[in-house]
């Protein structure tokens, strides 16, 4: 059995944040495709056409966009989110105060909130978009992101999701006691031990081979 990977990145990322993963995955044999979507060009619709064996890895935000495109597939891989991504954060007061202030401020210095994001995710070396940045689509991304309650829509996916999150994640920190409800025989959940936010990106032979060896065990 072969198959087709569809990627997903995050907020504030571009879509060549699944490039270097999914450039080592194409060489695999049991990969007939992979391919990035752009989720800005999603618009909560699938690709036309979805392939039998196809599998979506999602970071982030691209959870969000991947459940209300409502694809039927074989199986999904999410990496550091919830279907609510304030609501299973560890400490959700903190959260939601943090997650404010980074709002008002991205109206003022839009600039300055996404470079200090990019390094609590882990990327250090003065890490930005290189492409022109739609910030009025950013805000109103964020905005989405705070109030989006997709608890339902996860709960009702009938394909196996396996989960990775860390607790050493300075932009989602999960619950246990909140992300134990969603455990179930579709749904496993792993920890990455010290993984940071960005970890696809700064790991990617790591992230591949995460990837990999749950492909492996559909075949």
């Amino acid at each position: 059995m072969s198959f087709h990977l569809f990627f997903i990145n995050g907020w504030g990322f571009e879509s060549n944040f699944w490039k270097p993963t999914c450039d080592l995955l194409n060489l695999k044999d049991i990969i007939d495709s992979a391919e990035i979507l752009d989720k800005n060009s999603l618009n909560k619709k699938a690709p036309k056409k979805i392939p039998i064996n196809s599998i979506f890895i999602t970071h982030s935000m691209g959870l969000n966009f991947f459940l209300e495109m409502k694809v039927d597939c074989l199986a999904l891989i999410n990496f550091f989110s919830a279907p609510n991504f304030l609501g299973f954060q560890k400490d959700f007061e903190k959260s939601k105060k943090s997650f404010d202030l980074m709002l008002n401020k991205f109206e003022e210095e839009p600039d300055k909130v996404l470079r200090k994001f990019f390094y609590n995710c882990g990327l250090h070396d003065n890490y930005f978009p290189q492409k022109k940045i739609d910030y009025k689509k950013l805000k109103d991304q964020l905005i989405k992101l705070k109030n989006d309650d997709l608890v339902n829509k996860f709960k009702s996916l009938n394909f196996k999701v396996l989960s990775f999150l860390s607790e050493n994640d300075k932009i989602f920190q999960p619950s246990l006691e909140k992300f134990n409800l969603l455990v179930s025989k579709k749904h496993t959940i792993k920890f990455i031990p010290e993984a940071n936010h960005a970890y696809p990106l700064n790991q990617p032979r790591l992230t591949a081979k995460l990837i990999y060896d749950f492909i492996r065990l559909l075949s």
